[in-house]
């Protein structure tokens, strides 16, 4: 299983700065998992969930941000629908912080839907595009 706290040179896609988001990333998704208590329902989230979120959210603005400005400059036929991708994913994982925050899901749904996230999109998606964004100059 993928693990969230734990940067794999494989994850990488030759582009410095988002690979070093990616890695920033990682430590966030795993920062804001271990901020859920496995039983959410009796057991509130930890002090440092709210700021954990907050600062995965501002790093996922800023990355989606970076990717999509670079994206800009390939083409627009891929720029369109990864900035697509990136609008649904933030709208998921509003709803999944929601969930979070009214003890309707614990530490491992969490967790699971963040690793699929990464799986695909990161994984994915990124890599996809990683040629482009390498021609970049």
């Amino acid at each position: 299983m993928l693990e969230l706290n734990r940067w794999h040179s494989s994850y990488s896609i030759g582009n410095w700065v988002l690979d070093n988001q990616h890695r920033l990333l990682l430590l966030l998704c795993d920062e804001a998992v271990h901020q859920v208590p496995d039983d959410n329902v009796h057991e509130s989230p930890g002090p440092r969930f709210r700021p954990a979120r907050d600062e995965l959210l501002a790093c996922l603005d800023d990355h989606f941000r970076t990717e999509e400005r670079l994206l800009e400059r390939c083409s627009v036929l891929v720029y369109e629908p990864h900035h697509a991708e990136h609008v649904h994913f933030l709208r998921m994982l509003d709803a999944r912080l929601q969930e979070v925050a009214n003890g309707e899901i614990g530490r491992g749904v969490f967790r699971q839907f963040l690793v699929a996230w990464w799986s695909q999109h990161i994984l994915h998606a990124d890599r996809a595009i990683a040629p482009l964004i390498q021609r970049l100059r």
